[in-house]
């Protein structure tokens, strides 16, 4: 599925997008690398490359929340690469904090990198891909349930989903698959700065849950592309969770507010 192919991927300079571009090279894939950061995307490509040597491999550093600027980058990766065989896109970060102390330019900021950034991608990726290809999507378990403290998150992450539900039947009649990825917690520099902002309650519900590795994210995210999977979960907490949401929406918020109450009384006294 992978090997020989063209996959864009943003985001790749760190965290879940490296792993994913890793992951991708040792299947063969030739890769387009994208994120902001020259020095980091420079890294994961040398890092890639001295575990495949043969791996066809390049970087292309741009803004995703700049329309333009991704336009003239995926020109420059076709003329590059010769075509486009797929594309992932995962650049995104998180912000978390109180509705009340977010302010205004967090929550524009979060929709520009985590919902326009995939959707100028995907906007000019769609005329070079052909019938076989892919395109994938990173949301979050976030992405379909709403958690305390991440107003400025969570929605920008719910469109991903709403874009992603939409053109899987878009696209189905070019026969282009359309997966989504929606991650957990995972052991990435951006958790690590989550967890400066985070409330306390927020940091309460997640006690006891296991963040993830990013590398067993991304193995994941390949074993569910392989098999075509739309909605693709990491673990199976994420997974109860998403169908409990989806089939008892009502029984799902009472549980969050019985914990979310307990934990304001037993461990906050706020109650």
């Amino acid at each position: 599925m992978f090997e020989k192919k063209t996959i864009i991927v943003t985001g790749a300079s760190k965290g879940i997008g490296r792993e994913i571009s890793r992951a991708l090279a040792r299947e063969g894939a030739n890769l387009a690398l994208v994120a902001r950061g020259v020095d980091a995307l420079a890294d994961t490509r040398l890092q890639i490359l001295e575990e495949i040597p043969s791996c066809k491999v390049e970087i292309f550093p741009c803004d995703i929340t700049d329309s333009e600027r991704v336009r003239i980058t995926v020109e420059a990766i076709v003329q590059s690469f010769g075509s486009i065989d797929a594309c992932i896109s995962n650049a995104g970060y998180s912000h978390p904090q109180y509705f009340d102390q977010t302010p205004i330019v967090e929550f524009e900021k979060q929709i520009q990198t985590n919902y326009l950034g995939a959707v100028y991608l995907l906007k000019f990726c769609k005329p070079h891909l052909k019938a076989g290809s892919f395109i994938a999507v990173t949301s979050s378990v976030l992405g379909y349930m709403g958690c305390f403290g991440y107003s400025s998150y969570g929605p920008s992450k719910y469109a991903v989903l709403g874009l992603a539900e939409t053109l899987r039947q878009e696209f189905a009649f070019d026969k282009i698959q359309v997966s989504v990825l929606c991650p957990p917690d995972t052991l990435t520099p951006g958790y690590q700065l989550e967890n400066v902002t985070k409330p306390k309650e927020t940091l309460l519900l997640s006690e006891g849950m296991k963040a993830l590795d990013p590398e067993e994210v991304a193995a994941i995210f390949l074993k569910g592309l392989k098999k075509g999977k739309f909605i693709i979960n990491c673990n199976l907490e994420s997974e109860v969770i998403f169908r409990f949401k989806l089939m008892a929406p009502e029984a799902y918020y009472k549980v969050i507010m019985s914990q979310l109450k307990k934990i304001k009384k037993d461990k906050l006294g706020m109650i």
